[in-house]
């Protein structure tokens, strides 16, 4: 697998990783009952019944995101700084 096709890969995953942990923690702890999330493919409301899905699609981002970077030296160990400059760029919507 190329190694600029993983980048590329890695930050779209990145990106809608960060996107669901927003959803995640605006029904945990800010409080609200729905919440915009947009995976960057589709725009849903979410509501705090939608957390055990969220959840688990959090987990299969989540290990997606460490196969994709595994497979290239540039990126291999780099998911959490990935998520962590991804999620700067999120601004969550409540």
């Amino acid at each position: 697998m190329d190694c600029e096709f993983v980048r590329q890969r890695t930050a779209a995953l990145a990106a809608t990783i960060a996107n669901v942990e927003a959803a995640i923690d605006a029904l945990t702890v800010g409080g609200i009952e729905e919440y915009t999330l947009d995976t960057g493919q589709t725009v849903q409301r979410v509501k705090r019944t939608d957390l055990p899905r969220l959840n688990g699609m959090m987990d299969t981002l989540l290990n997606r995101l460490e196969v994709l970077c595994a497979r290239c030296p540039e990126t291999a160990g780099q998911a959490g700084t990935l998520i962590a400059f991804a999620a700067k760029n999120i601004n969550p919507n409540g």
